[in-house]
């Protein structure tokens, strides 16, 4: 904690983001950073598959939220993987993306699953359903990533016996039993 303070006081924030660090503050600082970059590249894209590529075809608001979470879970293991947790108590880094992969499937399902459903309710009322549907969808998975955080038993770790995506939203982090 008296990292943060000094970088604060001496107003260095270039700390917050360059060089390597073992200070679980300014590595949670990174990780919600670089899951708020996923978040914008998902919903951006999102938006831009479904608006300009697939021309508003309700058939294709599906592939358009799945690709782009998976656009948005790729760029934040590959950055948080070599930016914010350099060091694994994983060996072997496939072991680790199938385990990353395998969080981010139970993710894209719950979105696909929304999506369609939206489909469904509002999709021949207004093509702002797939939209809408991200946005329900991101915040779904941010409420269930959120209270897991909190349960009875849990604390935060920078161990990265699983791997560190939000699944489509910036509080997952890893977590180990106390």
């Amino acid at each position: 904690m008296d990292e943060i303070k000094q970088i604060f006081r001496d107003r260095q924030f270039k700390k917050l983001f360059v060089g390597d660090t073992d200070n679980t503050i300014i590595q949670f600082f990174r990780y919600l950073f670089v899951g708020g970059l996923a978040f914008l590249v998902d919903f951006a894209l999102s938006y831009i598959l479904f608006r300009f590529a697939f021309h508003e075809q309700k058939e294709l608001a599906i592939v358009a939220n799945s690709l782009s979470f998976i656009a948005g879970l790729a760029l934040n293991y590959v950055i948080s993987t070599f930016w914010i947790f350099k060091n694994s108590k994983v060996k072997s880094k496939l072991v680790e993306f199938i385990s990353f992969a395998a969080i981010g499937v139970v993710g894209l399902l719950i979105t696909m699953g929304i999506t369609e459903l939206f489909k469904i309710w509002l999709g021949d009322t207004t093509s702002l359903f797939q939209i809408i549907a991200k946005l329900v969808s991101t915040v779904e998975l941010l409420r269930k990533e959120d209270t897991s955080l909190y349960q009875k038993g849990r604390r935060l770790s920078t161990d990265r016996s699983w791997a560190p995506y939000p699944v489509g939203g910036i509080f997952s982090w890893t977590m180990r039993q106390i």
